[in-house]
């Protein structure tokens, strides 16, 4: 070991030319690296929904939950498969391995889905599927304070969710407070 501290302060130009290039490589592997503000990042679920009024928790499960979670539990690349029966409704949430084709997965639960709906009743709704998709959440929060009274706060926050609600691709605009 001592040898090793030796050979490093007999050779501190080599030293410091060395912790350079690497200060070098790290500052232009960092600059390299795409980076995003929101990326989009793949959550491998889907959710199958639908309703049927006026039917217990129990007569949920029966008649909407099992005929939907036998056509989809046979597809591949199925990870979990978690249901829910409910008063008047039922879903189904599909989890997929990491790295799953969104597309294809969705076309796969929609073909189930459709399989599935000769054994659904009737009266059901047809049942919905839902991919979850980042590009939903929200991705920008303001907050407004200032020595001026709650009236006029509360008058810009509704000139700003205007502005926001304007602006193309904003689905959605919420004010809170």
């Amino acid at each position: 070991m001592n040898a090793l501290i030796d050979a490093a302060f007999s050779r501190g130009r080599v030293v410091i030319l060395g912790l350079v290039m690497i200060l070098l490589v790290g500052a232009y592997a960092y600059v390299g690296i795409p980076k995003e503000s929101s990326p989009e990042i793949p959550i491998p679920t889907l959710y199958v929904s639908t309703t049927l009024e006026g039917i217990s928790p129990e007569d949920s499960e029966r008649l909407l939950v099992e005929p939907l979670e036998t056509e989809l539990s046979a597809i591949t690349g199925l990870k979990q498969i978690t249901s829910n029966g409910a008063e008047g409704h039922a879903s189904v949430q599909l989890e997929f391995e990491p790295g799953f084709d969104s597309d294809e997965a969705l076309d796969k639960v929609r073909e189930g889905v459709d399989r599935a709906k000769s054994d659904l009743p009737e009266d059901a709704t047809d049942p919905v599927v839902t991919e979850i998709n980042t590009a939903l959440f929200p991705i920008l929060t303001a907050i407004l304070s200032g020595p001026v009274p709650e009236r006029t706060l509360n008058r810009i926050s509704e000139e700003l969710k205007d502005a926001i609600e304007g602006l193309s691709g904003v689905l959605e605009v919420d004010v809170g407070g």
